[in-house]
This record gives C-alpha cells, sequence and structure tokens, in this order.
C-alpha cells in the first residue's frame, strides 16, 4: 500500500517539496518513507486472512507538519500494488490517480479537507454511488448515478488500466463493454463530491 501526502496542498507538478510524502505499507507491517521527509511517529499493522488482509496505519500531524482544525486542506491518495509471484507488479489499483506518476509527481493527488467535530454533511453534496446491472453483464450494461451533478466514469481492468470513459450529467448512463475480455472489472465514478468505486462481471 502508498499513501501520499501533501502537507500544504501546493500540488508542485512534477515533483515533490519538503511538504510532500510517499508512505509505503508491506503486507508484513512495515512501514517506511521512501522520499525520508516522514517526521518520527508513523506505525502500520496488517491482519492477514486466507484471501485478504487488513491494514491499519497511523500518522501522526506532527510527522507532517500540521496542525488538525476544521477547514485543514491536504493533499491525498491510497494506492494498493498487488505481487503474487515475487516478480514483476501484477496489477496496481489508485483512489484518485489516473496515471501512475504519483512517487514523482504530487500534482497529481486528490485533495482532503478536515471537518470539525459535530459538523454534519448534509450541506455537503453527495459523494457519487454507483449502481449497476446486470451484474454480471454479457455486455451493456446500465449505470445508475443518483444526482444531478457532473460524473466522470471509467471502466478498468484487473491491471488497473482504464479500458473506458465517460461522463454523464444525468442519472443513469448505458455503455457497452461488449468489446471487453470477460474478467473482473472496476467502475470509478468522480464528481466535485468524492469518488465511489463497484465491481462489474463480465461475462
Amino acid at each position: 500500500i502508498e499513501i501520499y501526502l501533501d502537507a500544504d496542498n501546493a500540488k508542485v507538478a512534477g515533483g515533490y517539496d519538503e511538504n510532500d510524502y510517499q508512505v509505503v505499507v508491506r503486507r508484513d507491517g512495515r512501514l517506511f518513507d521512501t522520499k525520508e521527509q516522514l517526521g518520527p511517529g508513523a506505525a502500520a499493522a496488517v491482519a492477514n486472512a486466507p484471501h485478504s488482509y487488513v491494514a491499519e496505519v497511523a500518522i501522526p500531524w506532527t510527522a507532517i507538519g500540521r496542525r488538525p482544525a476544521a477547514g485543514v486542506e491536504f493533499g491525498l491518495d491510497v494506492h494498493v500494488l498487488d505481487d503474487d509471484d515475487a516478480g514483476g507488479r501484477d496489477a496496481k489499483l489508485a483512489w484518485f490517480a489516473t496515471v501512475d506518476e504519483s512517487y514523482r509527481d504530487a500534482s497529481l493527488f486528490g485533495n482532503a479537507t478536515l471537518r470539525g467535530a459535530g459538523t454534519s454533511a448534509t450541506s455537503e453534496p453527495a459523494a457519487p454511488s454507483i449502481g449497476l446491472s446486470p451484474n454480471p453483464t454479457d455486455g451493456p450494461v446500465r449505470l445508475e448515478l443518483p444526482g444531478a451533478q457532473r460524473v466522470d466514469v471509467e471502466v478498468l481492468a484487473p491491471s488497473g488500466r482504464v479500458v473506458m470513459r465517460a461522463s454523464a450529467g444525468a442519472q443513469t448512463l448505458g455503455l457497452d463493454l461488449g468489446h471487453l475480455a470477460p474478467g473482473v472489472y472496476l467502475v470509478r465514478a468522480r464528481s466535485a463530491a468524492g469518488v465511489a468505486t463497484q465491481r462489474l462481471v463480465v461475462r
């Protein structure tokens, strides 16, 4: 797992500054900072299961030189890498980035904003949610995208490569995925309010 942080949200294009961090957590729970800029106190733990794992990571605010407060904004992204045979990487998924350049380009991080204690989320636009039918599909699929906000949709192959892009300003969107090889794909919907991901099986 890779956690990308931009403490001052400067989003330096094509590089990193002293407030940017790439934190890696290995499957065995080891944590390290590839840029050697992270302050002390970060820790991680990983619990393994037969076909999955759960990782918990703690990074103190002091380690990135910030103080938490309502309205504080910072850059953020999380990537998950898969390597089943200790050889080359098999796949990679990212919460926000669409190209695998975040390790050297902080402008590709997403945005995070802290809420104050007790702040209601009802005044904020709802993050997109995705309804897919039929799922599994033989090709045609209908996306239900509640809300009237613009939503950008991507379909990702198991390798993490984007195989289709579309946009919707309405609550429904039809896609024909008949040209894709059978397998498990991810459908990612992104709006100004956030990102949602849903698994889709193509037969």
